[in-house]
């Protein structure tokens, strides 16, 4: 009968394994008159799938959390810097006023002895000026009145400044108070020393219109 093919018994398959076996496998199906052959081969994979499928998804890197201990650090390294700016500030603005700038320096008399009375200093111009302290004992830690009697100055304000002829003794400064003309008033103290005796000087800060005239006194202290 015409169109109708005979088919003779397939040639039998044998089993093997490894690739021998999956290309007799192929041939016998193909015999058969079979398209649809199942092929057991890894699939192809192109070189450009295999570096996709090995790249790994990149991520931002994460900036590192400073601990508590390097922030606390951090913290008093800039109060300590701040500190240092601010003390900087400070003497540069104080140093005008601790150590002002002097016109004169009144010569210091060695036979002056404030202990025993009023004290006198003539400047180069013809100016004189005198200083007297009251209780003439000199105690310290005590409330001390200051007098300043001034001739032949155009005096617009007057200091008393009190410093440790051989130790500093920090800032110890009185303004006076003008009570008649030339003639000013007013009260001081001196801090406590470790020492039994100590040797002072009072500078008479006189303000005028052509600077800052200083007439030093030297006196001593006897802690009881």
């Amino acid at each position: 009968m015409r169109g109708r093919v005979a088919f003779g018994n397939p040639a039998p398959i044998r089993m093997g394994r490894g690739s021998g076996h999956r290309a007799s496998q192929r041939r016998a199906w193909a015999d058969f008159g079979c398209t649809g052959v199942r092929d057991d081969s890894p699939p192809h994979v192109s070189l450009v799938e295999v570096g996709v499928r090995s790249m790994k998804p990149i991520h931002p890197a994460m900036p590192e959390r400073s601990s508590p201990r390097s922030t606390t650090a951090l913290l008093w390294a800039l109060a300590g810097l701040l500190l240092v700016a601010v003390v900087a500030v400070a003497l540069h603005k104080a140093g005008p006023l601790l150590n002002p700038t002097l016109a004169e320096v009144a010569p210091l008399d060695p036979s002056c002895d404030l202990r025993a009375g009023p004290c006198d200093a003539r400047f180069a111009g013809g100016g004189l000026v005198r200083f007297a302290i009251e209780p003439q004992s000199i105690p310290v830690v005590t409330p001390l009145r200051l007098a300043v009697e001034t001739t032949g100055l155009d005096v617009r304000a007057v200091e008393i400044d009190f410093a440790g002829v051989d130790m500093n003794m920090g800032y110890n400064r009185a303004a006076l108070e003008p009570v008649a003309p030339g003639v000013y008033r007013g009260q001081g103290t001196l801090p406590v020393c470790v020492r039994a005796r100590m040797d002072w000087e009072a500078r008479v800060l006189i303000h005028t219109g052509e600077g800052i005239l200083a007439a030093p006194f030297r006196f001593m202290t006897v802690r009881d």
